[in-house]
């Protein structure tokens, strides 16, 4: 449980949400948002245990079913990280262990884990730091869920290169969030000006992707699905540049977008439960990520209504930067792209780079040194 309360308090960031909000629905904002007041925590947790007589295994043959288990509440949000999580979803049907939850409003992941309603979420990377940071260093890092989800798209084949955006109108989302602080990190690093890009930040993706569809010549900074969706609009519409790639040429880290988080307490009541979800979220994106399912995955994708249409969905499969890092290697880039951004504002982070402890090492391992690791985060 969450044993400390919580004074309430307002968290100066946006949230990096591209591509984490539904194309459909009405999400307060697919690409930033302000983040609300901290609620008080509750101060007991109730385990929801269940027993079940199916038996489900792990691609390596291990059981993953205990016939008393705990049913982890994971909060997502619509989009690539909930893309990543449909087979868990599909699977889990008969069985029960996860209570997935998708939801449009990010204000109700931040309740939601702070007051222990979900005990897993799928949160932008910057929204991790902050709840790390203003929490008391009450949640930690699984995984990385998806690494980049930004395009810089267009319908004619005028820009080849991010020098080419000097002197563009370009519509984007995100003002004051990622996709701000990635764009003009870009330019600087690429000798442009930002003040010589025409940046004109609208709130919702959607409102981007309808001004690329009705407006001749137009450009713009725009996460998948959302541009998939667009061109099935105005098949002319492709990406120009992907901002992870020319991230990866500046930068020593990826871009990372989403990030999946579990509360402390969780982690140290329930360690075995929060494995099992590891292991299962890594076999769900494996599957997702191979071409050879992607008509299936499409299906679930469009059944849990996170994509309008089967073939948005397949088509936008490959571009969601849906990948599950964990271990050294989470650390090393999270926190590598962490110093990056709060380097240009350290309130998008909550003031400072999470300490080692912010890390849930090898969670999917299973070894006893994984194990050790992992149950020292909590």
């Amino acid at each position: 449980m969450i044993k400390k309360i919580i004074t309430a308090l307002t968290l100066s960031v946006s949230f990096i949400l591209s591509g984490c909000a539904s194309p459909q629905g009405n999400a307060a904002s697919e690409t930033s948002a302000a983040v609300p007041k901290i609620p008080e925590a509750a101060d007991t947790q109730t385990t929801n245990t269940v027993a079940v007589s199916a038996v489900t295994a792990h691609d390596d043959g291990s059981d993953l079913t205990d016939p008393n288990f705990t049913v982890l509440r994971i909060g997502t949000l619509g989009g690539p990280t909930t893309m990543g999580m449909v087979k868990l979803i599909e699977d889990d049907k008969n069985i029960g262990r996860f209570d997935v939850k998708i939801v449009t409003d990010p204000a109700e992941i931040v309740a939601g884990i702070v007051n222990g309603e979900f005990d897993i979420a799928n949160v932008p990377a910057n929204l991790a730091a902050n709840l790390y940071n203003k929490t008391g260093a009450e949640v930690a890092v699984l995984a990385i869920n998806t690494t980049n989800t930004l395009y810089v798209a267009e319908s004619e084949n005028s820009i080849k290169s991010v020098a080419d955006l000097k002197g563009r109108k370009i519509y984007s989302t995100g003002k004051g969030a990622t996709p701000q602080y990635a764009l003009e990190y870009l330019l600087t690093k690429n000798g442009v000006n930002p003040g010589e890009v025409d940046v004109e930040y609208l709130s919702e993706a959607s409102e981007v992707a309808a001004r690329l569809v009705a407006e001749e010549n137009a450009a713009a900074i725009l996460p998948q699905p959302f541009l998939s969706v667009a061109a099935l609009k105005n098949p002319a519409l492709h990406a120009a540049l992907s901002v992870g790639d020319e991230w990866n040429k500046v930068s020593d880290s990826p871009l990372v977008t989403g990030v999946t988080i579990v509360r402390k307490s969780v982690l140290g009541s329930d360690y075995d439960a929060v494995r099992a979800f590891a292991d299962t979220l890594q076999d769900s994106v494996t599957w997702v990520t191979d071409p050879a399912n992607a008509t299936q995955a499409a299906g679930y994708i469009a059944d849990l209504k996170i994509v309008p249409s089967a073939e948005a969905a397949q088509n936008s499969l490959p571009y969601c930067g849906i990948t599950y890092i964990d271990g050294d290697e989470l650390q090393t880039q999270l926190s590598a792209y962490l110093t990056i951004l709060g380097g240009q504002n350290p309130d998008a982070i909550g003031g400072a780079v999470p300490a080692d402890d912010f890390y849930a090492d090898e969670p999917a391992a299973g070894t006893e040194e994984s194990d050790a690791a992992l149950k020292t985060a909590a």
